[in-house]
C-alpha cells in the first residue's frame, strides 16, 4: 500500500529515510556528517520539501518500508529501509511516482550508486547528459524516462492518434480479422500511453469487468481488468515497451481488478506466447486452432 506522507506520519517516513540514507551514503561520506541525518534531522527535511511544494509517498507492507518524493515531474529521495531491500518496494514506489507525472519524468542520482542506476535503466530511465557537481569531484547525473509510459486521458488529440495508429495496424496485417478502430471502440476505456517526444509510440486501452462463466479458471463474479488492445509501432518492438505498458496498466488498476484478461488472434502465435507467458507471466486458458484439410480443387 502506498500512501500520502503528511504531519501525522511523517515521522515514520523519517524513520525510513534516515536509515536508507545513512546506510546508502556511509561508503563515502565521514562518519560525523552521516550521523547527523538522524530521524529527527530528516523529519524536519521532509516537512520543508512539503512546505515547498514536493508530495512524499511511503509504501507500508506492514511497516513502513520506502518512500519517494515528487514535485512536477522530478522523482528524489526513492529511499527503502535496509531491512526491506530486495523485496521491489523501491521497483513499487519507482512505477507510483511515475503515474503521478504529467510530462516526462526526471530524476538526478550520485554517479557512484551503481545500484539505482541498474534500477532507474530497468525502468526506462536513459541518461541527458546533463551533470551537476556535489562536492570532491562527485557529480550527479540526470536520467529521464524516454519513453514515458503512463496512463493519460482520452482527449480528441489522443483519440485521433489512436485510431491513426490502429490503421497502421491493420495494414501489417499481423491478426486474424483485425480493423482499425472506430472512436466507439476506444471510447470508455483506460488508455495508457508510450510517448517518446511528445510522439505516441505505443498504447495499450482495455475496461475492467466481473467475470461470467469463467469459473474453470477463476471464481464467479472476479474482478477483471480486460486488454482490449496492445500496440507499439514496429521500430520500437522488442525493447521492453510493451512490457512497461502492460506493468502500467496493471499497477494502475491492481486495486481494481485481481486479473489482467486478454485474447489474440497473431498471426506469428509463437512469439505473442512467448510475450504473454514467458515474460509477462500470464498463464494460458484455451485456444482455437483451425486446420484446412480440403483444397480448391475439391470444390
Amino acid at each position: 500500500m502506498i500512501v500520502p506522507v503528511n504531519e501525522s506520519n511523517v515521522r515514520d517516513a523519517a524513520v525510513v529515510h534516515s536509515a536508507s540514507w545513512q546506510e546508502s551514503h556511509r561508503s563515502f561520506c565521514k562518519a560525523d556528517f552521516v550521523a547527523l541525518h538522524t530521524p529527527g534531522h530528516q523529519e524536519e527535511y521532509l516537512l520543508r520539501k512539503m512546505h515547498d511544494g514536493s508530495r512524499i509517498f511511503m509504501l507500508i507492507d506492514r511497516d513502513p518500508a520506502g518512500i519517494v518524493s515528487l514535485k512536477g515531474s522530478l522523482i528524489e529521495d526513492l529511499y527503502v529501509h535496509p531491512d526491506r531491500q530486495n523485496r521491489g518496494y523501491g521497483s513499487a514506489l519507482l512505477r507510483y511516482a511515475v503515474s503521478q507525472c504529467s510530462e516526462t519524468p526526471t530524476l538526478w542520482i550520485l554517479e557512484n550508486n551503481v545500484r539505482a542506476r541498474k534500477l532507474y535503466q530497468r525502468a526506462g530511465f536513459r541518461e541527458t547528459g546533463k551533470r551537476k557537481n556535489v562536492t570532491n569531484g562527485l557529480d550527479e547525473i540526470e536520467f529521464e524516462m524516454n519513453p514515458f509510459i503512463a496512463e493519460a486521458a482520452l482527449t480528441e488529440d489522443v483519440l485521433a492518434e489512436l485510431i491513426s495508429l490502429s490503421k497502421d495496424w491493420e495494414s501489417e496485417n499481423s491478426c486474424y480479422g483485425y480493423r482499425a478502430n472506430q472512436c466507439t471502440d476506444i471510447e470508455g476505456n483506460r488508455v495508457f500511453l508510450a510517448r517518446d517526444q511528445g510522439k505516441i509510440i505505443g498504447y495499450l486501452f482495455g475496461h475492467c469487468y466481473r467475470s461470467e462463466n469463467m469459473q474453470s479458471v477463476m471464481p464467479e463474479g472476479s474482478s477483471c481488468f480486460e486488454v482490449e488492445e496492445l500496440y507499439v509501432i514496429p521500430s520500437r518492438r522488442s525493447i521492453g515497451i510493451g512490457k512497461a505498458l502492460f506493468g502500467s496498466a496493471s499497477d494502475a488498476v491492481r486495486n481494481e481488478a485481481e486479473y489482467i484478461t486478454l485474447s489474440t488472434a497473431a498471426k506469428n502465435w509463437k512469439a505473442i506466447f512467448h510475450f504473454y507467458l514467458d515474460e509477462l507471466d500470464m498463464t494460458f486458458w484455451s485456444a482455437r486452432l483451425f486446420k484446412r484439410i480440403r483444397g480448391d480443387e475439391a470444390k
